[in-house]
């Protein structure tokens, strides 16, 4: 804290927006209701647009990028409903056995499956996201990420009140061809 004052006393708003966001994010569960209030006021008094952040040091360092709020949890990609999966048929093996079932059959169920989508039908993904301030958070344009085929990601708008619990979203998006897609992650 003795840092961010001193920072703000010389009057360099980034540096003290990265440390305001450093604090929030590193200490949140161990900083005071009303000092999270104060942080997030000084948040919003250098996020009025009024001027650009901009670096004191013309310096071509990579600036470090902080771990964004909301806290995003659970980030799956949700099935086709299981009348609509596709399936493969196998040729039906004979055994020696002549039960159809056997309680001692040693073929193990696969442990992970890939998710299958259609071509040209909307997609979701599930994630739980988290706001832990004491003020309401609003991501615009949140998308997904792939990789692999082309894929439309639709953006969403994301509103989460103050201090709220884990909350279920859904971000969506289209394949556009058959092949394999990799969902690393998103981005606002």
């Amino acid at each position: 804290m003795d840092m961010l004052s001193l920072s703000r006393s010389l009057g360099n708003k980034l540096d003290s927006v990265k440390l305001i966001c450093h604090i929030l994010e590193e200490h949140i569960k161990d900083i005071d209701l009303d000092i999270q209030r104060d942080l997030i006021d000084w948040l919003e008094e250098y996020s009025d647009g009024k001027e650009p952040l901009h670096n004191e040091i013309d310096s071509e360092l990579e600036i470090k990028l902080i771990k964004p709020l909301p806290i995003i949890k659970d980030f799956h990609p949700k099935k086709l409903p299981y009348h609509l999966e596709p399936f493969k048929s196998n040729n039906i093996k004979r055994t020696d056995n002549p039960f159809i079932f056997s309680s001692l059959s040693t073929k193990k169920p696969k442990d992970k499956k890939d998710v299958v989508w259609v071509c040209g039908d909307v997609s979701e993904v599930v994630m739980f996201v988290e706001n832990p301030l004491p003020a309401e958070i609003k991501v615009n344009n949140m998308t997904l990420i792939t990789d692999g085929i082309p894929f439309e990601a639709h953006p969403a708008t994301l509103a989460l009140p103050a201090e709220s619990g884990f909350i279920p979203f859904m971000l969506l998006g289209t394949p556009k061809e058959a092949g394999t897609l990799v969902i690393k992650g998103c981005c606002y």
